[in-house]
């Protein structure tokens, strides 16, 4: 018990009590210094620029950002199945599945593939995931062999999967 008085009776002394002051000072700026730091880096990387500009638009719209920029790609894919031509029908669905992997990107779904995507997924989170896979690999069928061929209606079959899914994720 003595050392404890001891280091007491040494904290309240007033010989130590300028040694506090100037750790005090230090501190504070030291606190100050990594504040600023903390601005500056937020500020120049743009990261608070975009999560702020999404937030607001967001809020303002009263849907997620960005949902009618999908709505006009989804548009255009649509239209693609109004032409009889099996290139266009593959084209389609190969923009379909971009629209739906850019969506799970920026939502944080980690993973290399569309498929490790899908697989961090809990079924609940995405009503037809079993079939959105289905689609993939018939997705990877169409860019890994060159006589794939896609009837008009497996192509629209494919793509509302897709925009089922784009649904569920509520960016259609």
């Amino acid at each position: 018990m003595p050392n404890i008085k001891n280091l007491t009776d040494y904290l309240i002394a007033a010989q130590s009590q300028g040694f506090f002051i100037a750790l005090e000072a230090i501190s504070i700026i030291l606190i100050l210094l990594f504040i600023g730091l903390i601005i500056y880096f937020i500020k120049t990387t743009g990261y608070y620029k975009i999560r702020i500009w999404q937030d607001l638009m967001e809020f303002y719209n009263f849907r997620s950002y960005g949902k009618g920029q999908v709505g006009k790609r989804w548009s255009k894919i649509k239209g693609r199945l109004e032409i009889p031509s099996e290139a266009e029908y593959k084209l389609a669905i190969l923009e379909a599945e971009d629209i739906l992997d850019e969506t799970l990107n920026r939502m944080g779904y980690k993973g290399e593939t569309l498929e490790e995507r899908l697989k961090l997924l809990a079924p609940d989170q995405l009503s037809n995931r079993d079939q959105l896979l289905e689609a993939h690999r018939a997705r990877n069928s169409i860019i890994h062999d060159p006589d794939y061929q896609i009837p008009s209606d497996k192509a629209k079959g494919l793509l509302e999967i897709y925009e089922k899914s784009l649904q569920d994720l509520e960016v259609l």
